[in-house]
């Protein structure tokens, strides 16, 4: 064991401040804005609402600061 700690050496890179943006179903999305799917999609088609994220071959999300943004500036 003593071995292996000494073979690790402190990273010189400084830790990461930003954590990672959290995706969001379309249902946490409509609860959010009270709209409906076919409302999300066609504002989304129309460029007038966030992109969506493809997760999965049949799984989409959405990344929640890019909808909380959109709120504010509704």
């Amino acid at each position: 064991m003593e071995y292996l700690a000494q073979q690790i050496q402190p990273s010189n890179e400084p830790p990461q401040l930003s954590t990672p943006d959290k995706i969001i179903c379309v249902k946490e999305i409509q609860r959010l804005t009270n709209l409906s799917r076919t409302t999300i999609w066609r504002l989304e088609r129309a460029g007038k609402f966030p992109a969506r994220v493809p997760l999965t071959g049949s799984r989409i999300g959405w990344r929640y600061n890019d909808i909380q943004e959109w709120i504010k500036h509704c």
